[in-house]
């Protein structure tokens, strides 16, 4: 009896926290498409109840957005079709989409005329494949998470999140731009240095390669301060990102994306370096040069940034 009636509080709770998601558009079938894609991203009980609810919308990455659709739109593409999808999406409709791309994405949300519009997520969540079950941001430097959101639709992305068990924090845009920019150097650190020795899990990097990620990100969060107006706790911020890294024992390092991730050091590098200064993040660049040379065979491709 005692577990019938728990069984029927968690249902209870489930049902009201699905009542407060609303049918969203969802592009993107990839790991973070079906994470939001509710139909997709539960099995058993759970699964029953989402045919008591209006069914998402989900587009392929070449799909047009339906201008009759109303409420939000997760855009879960890769940040180098960002642009496509927000010109085929309608012009009244910009201002409902999400973004939670990996990287340095705001160039483009900003030539696309939806910076200041749109809603945007830094995600700190690992989806290991397709339909599996995904892990936070959780950490004991972090007990509420490291997952942000600000914007139009920032308490539908908590709502959805939270019915997955994820943690999220809806933040004002100045702490927004700090947790963005924490991301992106958190992963131009990692990736690097993960693939520089091979491809390590993330938590080696962090539990072996400790020292090298913390002087490397000392030096990337001094470019993002003297690239921006934004001002950084340092050694705390590298300790939080050093301790969810400690969390991410199945995740493998990869390069990918270098335009919108390490493209920003580097290129702020290129640039101090042409004036006869010296170059303010020397490790990333040194790591950076190597990994090009000596694993892909080809030179550092340029990049606008």
């Amino acid at each position: 009896m005692v577990g019938l009636l728990r069984f029927i509080k968690i249902v209870f709770r489930s049902f009201t926290q699905r009542n407060r998601i609303k049918p969203a558009v969802i592009i993107g079938r990839g790991r973070i498409g079906s994470l939001f894609n509710i139909k997709t991203a539960f099995t058993g009980w759970r699964w029953i109840l989402n045919f008591f609810f209006k069914r998402d919308v989900v587009l392929g990455r070449h799909d047009f957005i339906p201008e009759s659709y109303t409420g939000p739109i997760f855009c879960c593409v890769r940040a180098d079709v960002i642009a496509t999808r927000i010109n085929a999406c309608p012009q009244s409709k910009r201002e409902d989409l999400i973004f939670m791309q990996n990287g340095h994405i705001a160039p483009i949300l900003e030539r696309t005329g939806v910076l200041s519009s749109c809603t945007r997520a830094v995600l700190y969540i690992g989806v290991p494949a397709v339909h599996e079950l995904p892990t936070g941001g959780v950490t004991d430097e972090d007990p509420q998470g490291l997952t942000v959101v600000c914007g139009k639709w920032a308490q539908q992305v908590k709502n959805l999140l939270s019915y997955h068990n994820l943690s999220c924090n809806i933040v004002d845009s100045e702490q927004f731009e700090k947790s963005y920019y924490e991301k992106i150097t958190w992963l131009s650190t990692f990736t690097l240095i993960g693939l520089y020795y091979g491809g390590l899990l993330m938590s080696v990097v962090a539990n072996d390669k400790a020292d090298e990620a913390k002087k490397m990100m000392h030096e990337l969060f001094g470019v993002v301060q003297q690239r921006t107006s934004i001002s950084f706790d340092v050694k705390d911020s590298v300790e939080r990102l050093l301790s969810y890294s400690r969390t991410l024992t199945p995740f493998p390092t990869s390069f990918s994306e270098y335009e919108s991730r390490n493209a920003f050091f580097y290129e702020h590098s290129k640039r101090v370096l042409a004036r006869g200064e010296t170059d303010p993040s020397p490790t990333h660049s040194f790591y950076l040069q190597a990994l090009f040379q000596q694993q892909f065979k080809k030179p550092i491709p340029p990049a606008n940034l």
